[in-house]
């Protein structure tokens, strides 16, 4: 009864320890994986700028767009009367554009235009670098007019022929709206108001065309990339509002649309003339600009240019080193998701933010860990089963050969249990034959016993403890024969 006991007792604290142990693992695991979790979604929320640059492999050819047909061609006497090829939106690195200022130069020159706005969303700066750019590198190809497209939570504007910021607003009234374009106007720049259609799209409350017409806008923007507003074309046209196109140009894009007219220039563009900026200055195009005698049209072509930009991109070592983080950030950010609303460019987006979180792929997901965690404890409790049994039997083979090869000087328990008188023993101390007649296998003399543990003179008369008695002897005292 004791040893069931016993054996049932030593049972439960052996499956005791297993269960702290599987408790230990798997809270170890959660712990990990909650760290790994939180670090990496921060990292991913907030990395490095992959690509520090890039190289361009710029096309050969040019793209000359005078093949095309002017809109509204009964505006204009013919395509040789025009001289002014101009994109009037385009961003750089300086905002959300990749290209930088002088890169994007060159590829308005390929394109085909001759006069270019570099507005970035609500910075001056980018329009300010590139015209130094272009009047000291480029200033017989193109000219180049700073700008700024003002952004914000209820309309994008462009701003073009001003030299200084103005006031950036995250949700501007309409009288705020027009303040602004007095503002701009008091430079002595222009007001165009941009993609009307995205901006709808987008879910901006912006102002209405009538509205828009009576805060004073100069232009309206008509084509925006490849996408043509034909209603708002249809209102300028009613309306007695100058349009203008613009390719809204932040990377990789094709030309679509090329706003026209003409200026008064000592050096006019023949038609077998190449589209260069030749006679023409930023004052000459800002003057006809801001002459409402001056009304521009365009060309569009939907399928572009086809000129097409081809980069190596150079990668941030630093993203390199944290893509790992990242990847898992992007893994354990697939489980919920964080709707910002579109970019104000001020402060923040413009709607408030929703975080949604995937409740039932979170569920299936801890499901699996789990499932997982259990497959491997099994796996790695039958591996330590296994390496126990077989360090057990080789334990025990082991100790079956030492005794194998020290056969002649053990004498097991079952060889004493069958001692008689009258039995022949091999004594292991001596390692004689004793034979039934009491005789000697050996005609030596055994040896003597050890001698008895000596103790110094000193010590024998102290208080100090004894060395305890020799162990009595293994076998029964023997006589041996004289």
């Amino acid at each position: 009864m004791k040893d069931t006991i016993h054996y049932c007792k030593k049972k439960i604290k052996d499956n005791v320890s297993i269960f702290y142990h599987v408790a230990f693992h798997f809270g170890f695991l959660v712990f990990v994986t909650l760290i790994v979790a939180v670090i990496s979604v921060i990292i991913y929320n907030t990395p490095p700028r992959r690509y520090t640059g890039s190289n361009i492999e710029w096309p050969d050819a040019s793209y000359d767009p005078r093949n095309l047909t002017i809109f509204d061609s009964d505006a204009f006497d013919g395509m040789d009367k025009i001289n002014v090829f101009m994109d009037p939106h385009s961003h750089s690195s300086f905002s959300d554009g990749t290209l930088s200022p002088e890169q994007l130069i060159k590829w308005h020159i390929l394109q085909g235009y001759n006069v270019m706005c570099m507005t970035d969303h609500n910075t001056i700066k980018g329009g300010l670098e590139a015209v130094k750019i272009a009047q000291e590198k480029y200033s017989e190809k193109i000219v180049v007019i700073p700008g700024i497209e003002w952004t914000n939570c209820r309309c994008h504007l462009g701003l073009i022929g001003i030299t200084k910021n103005v006031p950036l607003i995250k949700f501007p009234t309409n009288q705020q709206i027009k303040e602004i374009i007095d503002q701009v106007h008091q430079q002595g720049g222009l007001v165009i108001m941009n993609h009307h259609p995205w901006s709808t799209w987008a879910g901006l409350d912006q102002p209405s065309y009538q509205e828009w017409m009576d805060m004073g806008v100069d232009f309206i923007e008509v084509v925006n990339g490849n996408t043509f507003d034909y209603q708002g074309y249809l209102f300028a046209k009613k309306n007695n509002i100058r349009f203008l196109t613009g390719t809204d140009y932040h990377f990789n894009g094709r030309a679509s649309a090329w706003t026209v007219f003409s200026v008064n220039s000592s050096s006019p563009i023949g038609p077998r003339d190449s589209i260069s900026a030749k006679g023409l200055t930023q004052e000459m195009v800002m003057d006809a600009l801001r002459s409402k005698s001056t009304q521009p049209s365009f060309l569009f072509d939907t399928t572009g240019s086809n000129l097409m930009l081809d980069r190596t991109l150079k990668v941030n070592p630093l993203y390199t080193f944290l893509s790992p983080w990242i990847y898992l950030g992007g893994f354990f950010h697939s489980y919920f998701q964080i709707d910002r609303g579109m970019y104000s460019f001020v402060d923040g987006s413009c709607t408030k933010e929703h975080i949604n979180i995937y409740s039932h792929q979170i569920l299936s997901l801890i499901a699996w860990m789990v499932i997982l965690f259990l497959i491997f404890e099994i796996i790695y409790w039958l591996i330590r089963l296994l390496i126990h049994l077989v360090r057990g039997k080789f334990f025990k083979k082991s100790r079956k050969s030492k005794h194998d090869d020290n056969g002649d000087d053990v004498v097991n328990a079952d060889t004493l249990d069958n001692i008689t008188p009258n039995s022949p023993m091999i004594i292991p101390y001596c390692k004689k034959t004793v034979g039934d007649d009491g005789s000697s296998n050996s005609n030596s003399n055994p040896p003597p016993p050890p001698p008895p543990p000596y103790f110094p003179p000193q010590y024998m008369m102290s208080n100090a403890p004894m060395a305890p008695p020799p162990p009595p002897p293994l076998y029964p005292a023997y006589n041996y024969p004289k």
